[in-house]
């Protein structure tokens, strides 16, 4: 979505902000420059949506692909002590655990990936860290 505002010009981008907005052609390119840069300096990369970079893979299983994806950026960033955000549109199911909504596909899961949990309820934001499937309120916005 942030891009997208960038695009139209809705928010202006900050000089130390890259904006990286890859085509599927040249998505392997773009994905190498990228590894090689965040494993030089400490930074932080920011996918938005998971479920949005699914979708642009389209394939018929993109989830493989996109893990492999994201597991070499990680790796890369622990070189400059970077970080990987990625952000989702995802649920709970007891029986399941986290899945992207709509698609139902599962969150992956690792001891080094953190989850966070927004919720709005009015003006407010409420930010928490989700440990142990429990939510460990840790921000609030009013």
């Amino acid at each position: 979505m942030y891009s997208g505002y960038i695009v139209s010009e809705l928010v202006s981008i900050p000089k130390n902000v890259y904006l990286i907005r890859p085509e599927i052609k040249n998505l392997n390119k773009t994905i190498a420059e990228l590894t090689v840069k965040i494993s030089q300096k400490k930074c932080v990369v920011i996918l938005d949506s998971l479920n949005g970079f699914l979708n642009f893979l389209g394939e018929e299983n993109p989830g493989r692909l996109a893990n492999s994806y994201i597991m070499l950026l990680a790796s890369n960033a622990k070189m400059s002590d970077s970080a990987v955000i990625i952000s989702s549109i995802s649920k709970y199911k007891k029986e399941e655990g986290w899945v992207l909504v709509p698609t139902g596909r599962h969150v992956m899961e690792n001891d080094n990936i953190k989850k966070f949990y927004l919720q709005t309820s009015g003006p407010s934001l409420t930010i928490s860290k989700i440990e142990n499937g429990k939510h460990i309120q840790i921000f609030v916005v009013d």
